[in-house]
């Protein structure tokens, strides 16, 4: 959901989101400590949900349905959950997947993105416009909530926002 304040050129755009991030590794090699002979690969991938409170300046340029749009803002995340996954490949061709929910202790609760975008949008008529634009959110806040972490994480994400707006006037 967003609520949007629009003055052809310079708009305000705050609202609600769902946020998937993470990381993965790769296929590591594993040896068997049971049976040295069976050689298996496993990757993790890493999990964190979020609810995003998106704050941004959008800044539109052009006078035809296609436009230019630019964005700035401040991002604020609410954690939620953390998930491991964990990929298992088999010398025979198997693959084992398993899903789990993490241990949260050490999770920070919430943390704060600077949000920048640039892109185009398509005015189909004076109430309905869609917009595509890639994203790049940086946390300002290392993932881990704790003295104790040996390394320090700072999620990033790099995606395509589209969105379709509609003007109730």
């Amino acid at each position: 959901m967003f609520v949007t304040i629009d003055q052809k050129r310079i708009g305000i755009e705050a609202g609600i989101q769902y946020a998937n991030k993470g990381v993965r590794t790769k296929f590591l090699d594993v040896h068997n400590d049971q049976n040295p002979s069976i050689v298996q690969k496993k990757a993790f991938v890493f999990t964190s949900h979020y609810i995003d409170l998106p704050l941004k300046i959008n800044f539109t340029w052009g006078e035809k349905r296609l436009r230019f749009c630019t964005s700035a803002g401040i991002t604020p995340n609410i954690w939620f959950r953390e998930t491991l996954t964990t990929k298992e490949k088999f010398e025979n061709g198997d693959v084992k997947r398993k899903t789990e929910k993490y241990p949260s202790d050490h999770f920070r609760r919430f943390n704060i993105s600077p949000t920048v975008s640039a892109g185009i949008n398509y005015k189909i008529s004076d109430r309905f416009l869609l917009k595509m634009e890639p994203t790049f959110r940086y946390e300002l806040l290392d993932l881990l909530d704790s003295d104790r972490a040996v390394v320090k994480q700072y999620l990033w994400s790099i995606g395509l926002n589209t969105s379709c707006y509609f003007s109730l006037k």
